[in-house]
């Protein structure tokens, strides 16, 4: 008797365990494409990669996303504190740049605002004074709105794995 109960829940517990597994895989790849919009047009040298794991564990499943060459997205999402100086590579050189910009993203987590490119008069400079990056806070909104969305598809998972294996 005690060894067909152990046989019904470690059948149930594994079932469980590939429904949620599906949803985390589905959930991964729309947050990942949720990121990809709003990096999508940006330049091939500044747009990370994204990408998305589950792992499992004994009870337990970890969906982790991932950013590859995100240093600029992270200053985008998190913002930069200003002022500060941005200095030519060679410190004998100059930069050189038009005045004006137009920021393809704005706060917060809004993107395809603006056109990403430059305007205005071209000056020459031996440095400046950034006046810093207002935080866009996509992880921060992508993720408020990620919890209740999860937590209903988790809870749909496990009914289906429980109903899978009685």
């Amino acid at each position: 008797m005690a060894r067909d109960v152990r046989i019904v829940i470690n059948r149930a517990t594994d079932a469980v365990y590939e429904e949620v597994a599906l949803e985390l895989e589905a959930h991964g790849q729309l947050e990942t494409a949720k990121r990809r919009k709003v990096t999508r047009t940006w330049g091939e040298g500044s747009r990370p990669t994204f990408g998305w794991a589950v792992y499992k564990e004994p009870a337990r499943l970890t969906l982790e996303g991932t950013i590859k060459k995100g240093q600029i997205y992270r200053w985008v999402d998190e913002g930069t504190d200003g002022p500060y100086p941005i200095l030519p590579k060679n410190p004998e050189g100059r930069l050189i740049f038009q005045t004006g910009y137009s920021a393809k993203t704005a706060p917060i987590a809004k993107f395809d605002q603006g056109t990403g490119t430059a305007s205005g008069d071209w000056v020459s400079s031996q440095g400046v004074m950034h006046p810093g990056i207002t935080a866009r806070e996509f992880e921060k909104t992508f993720s408020k709105q990620f919890k209740p969305v999860l937590t209903r598809a988790i809870d749909q998972a496990i009914r289906r794995g429980l109903r899978r294996k009685r």
